[in-house]
């Protein structure tokens, strides 16, 4: 049996073009329907303009955080060290500016100062006799019964024991300025807020020991920013 094959020719061709074609315009038709179906948008809101006008007496204000301490306070503490021997101050006590708020014990101190006081005095018993024997050593240079090298040794042992006179009494001195920086004072009026140790402990040079606030005097802190600040004036 044999099987028969159509040729495929110009008509065929033109068929299945016009079928193409037909789909093609049934499609766009059906897009279109779809655009023609979909609701319309909304209509634009209406908007009212306002013309801005310049108000010289308008003032705007800004706020900046901020914080409100004591003008001073400072840490009390002693200048030398030594065996705390007074604390009479605590926690919450107001204090006068020049109060005593705590003492070191002083009982070596005094001891020298009594021994310096004791080579201060000696060396001005040494500088005074020293003193007479270049009076008298004088005399007897004008009467020219010593050279004059024999003088000049009087007055050089004469200045020597003024030296040491003076060196003494500075000693002294220094040691009294010890004993001074042994009492620790209010600098100035204020409320002891806090307190670092006690009676018996030793005290290093420099150590806080007592916390002081000055009370009645307040500042307010406020940071501001550099475009703020720079239009401030005092007052």
């Amino acid at each position: 049996m044999s099987l028969y094959k159509r040729p495929f020719g110009a008509g065929s061709m033109v068929a299945a073009a016009a079928v193409g074609m037909a789909v093609l315009v049934f499609g766009v038709s059906s897009l279109r329907a779809e655009a023609n179906s979909a609701p319309p948008p909304p209509p634009p809101l209406p908007v009212s303009v306002i013309e801005a006008d310049y108000d010289a007496g308008l003032s705007v204000e800004d706020l900046y955080p901020g914080i409100v301490a004591a003008r001073r306070e400072t840490s009390l503490g002693f200048e030398r060290a030594g065996r705390l021997d007074a604390l009479s101050v605590d926690v919450g006590d107001r204090v006068r500016v020049g109060d005593v708020l705590a003492r070191l014990d002083t009982r070596a101190l005094d001891a020298q100062i009594l021994a310096a006081d004791a080579q201060t005095a000696e060396a001005a018993a040494q500088t005074a006799l020293a003193e007479d024997t270049q009076a008298r050593q004088s005399q007897l240079l004008e009467r020219g019964h010593i050279s004059r090298q024999r003088f000049d040794e009087v007055v050089t042992s004469t200045r020597a024991a003024q030296a040491r006179q003076n060196a003494a009494a500075a000693a002294a001195d220094a040691l009294r300025v010890q004993r001074d920086l042994s009492v620790l004072t209010a600098p100035f009026d204020g409320v002891i807020t806090a307190r670092l140790a006690d009676e018996g402990a030793i005290a290093q040079p420099g150590q806080p020991l007592l916390e002081l606030v000055e009370a009645g005097a307040l500042e307010v802190r406020v940071g501001l920013p550099r475009q703020a600040a720079s239009g401030l004036e005092p007052g």
